[in-house]
């Protein structure tokens, strides 16, 4: 982690190899393996791809990090501090893509001009793990590219700038698709959410009542299952273990004071069919039977929330 510390503490550059090369192409690649991180952190114009294709390495944009394994991909604006490094006793290789999406729509070959730049890429901060088919895709499309862009033969940068123009649609179709499940996992939790607190609040105030799961469950018009994953999951406990600790914990509170109370009085209060399981159930949670725990009176400032 000192390397990290030592990247954020130190001012941006410039990262003057891939501003000068934009400045004759509106395209960069390079598929390279990591070496000695460098001590600061860079910004450059356009916009970064980033593929990670062997080992694991720390890409820290801003004051985030995000760790990458084979098939990350990154999507950086170049114009907010970005580095990229790896531990030395690993292996790590990567593809970075830089291109100037500025610059394509007037570049001399004329290709990208005459149909558009908007939308053929992504340049917005994205951060997913590649479907294997899509990684697979990819890499085919950038080594074309490399090599083009080695050969320099005849019509290369149309060559490269319409291999890009597929890559950029393929992207962005991979970023609209992770961001519609990111919506629908998201709107799946708050709905997770709100069935929890709702049974919360309705157990709460209905303790004396018929709290079986499948009565909850048509409440809250989801299935048996769905309730008792959703309380797994948010209450870690299942959703009997729940609705039982509440009961205790109210039947703790009449004891304490409600002296008056009969047992079978607070039993049928909090729900319990008889005395008898009441009195089971609590020792079975507190350790000691009503009677016991009435006469030890414990303060209210010892409660402990479920």
């Amino acid at each position: 982690m000192h390397e990290l510390h030592t990247l954020l503490a130190n001012p941006p550059v410039i990262n003057q190899t891939i501003d000068e090369h934009l400045a004759r192409f509106p395209l960069y690649l390079r598929d390279h393996s990591m070496h000695a991180p460098r001590s600061n952190m860079h910004i450059q114009a356009g916009v970064e791809i980033s593929v990670t294709h062997e080992g694991t390495a720390t890409f820290v944009v801003g004051e985030s990090v995000y760790m990458q394994t084979p098939g990350s991909l990154m999507v950086v604006p170049g114009n907010i501090p970005h580095h990229i490094y790896s531990q030395s006793t690993s292996r790590y290789r990567r593809t970075v893509l830089c291109f100037d999406d500025g610059e394509l729509a007037k570049d001399a070959t004329g290709l990208l001009a005459l149909i558009g730049t908007h939308g053929i890429a992504p340049t917005q901060f994205c951060h997913l793990t590649l479907p294997p088919e899509i990684f697979t895709e990819l890499r085919r499309l950038t080594s074309r590219m490399q090599a083009e862009m080695d050969a320099q033969l005849r019509g290369w940068k149309q060559m490269i700038l319409s291999q890009f123009m597929d890559m950029g649609v393929m992207l962005q179709r991979v970023i609209e698709e992770h961001h519609v499940k990111q919506t629908a996992a998201a709107s799946l939790s708050n709905r997770q959410t709100e069935i929890v607190e709702g049974c919360s609040q309705f157990i709460e105030h209905h303790l004396y009542d018929d709290l079986s799961l499948e009565r909850m469950s048509k409440l809250m018009s989801v299935s048996q299952e769905h309730l008792t994953r959703c309380f797994r999951k948010y209450k870690g406990t299942s959703y009997y273990q729940y609705v039982l600790l509440r009961r205790v914990m109210e039947s703790r509170r009449l004891l304490r004071e409600c002296p008056g109370m009969s047992l079978t009085g607070i039993a049928y209060a909090v729900g319990f069919p008889s005395s008898s399981q009441f009195s089971r159930m609590f020792k079975s949670i507190v350790k000691m039977t009503p009677s016991e725990y009435r006469l030890a009176a414990p303060a209210p400032d010892g409660e402990a929330d479920i």
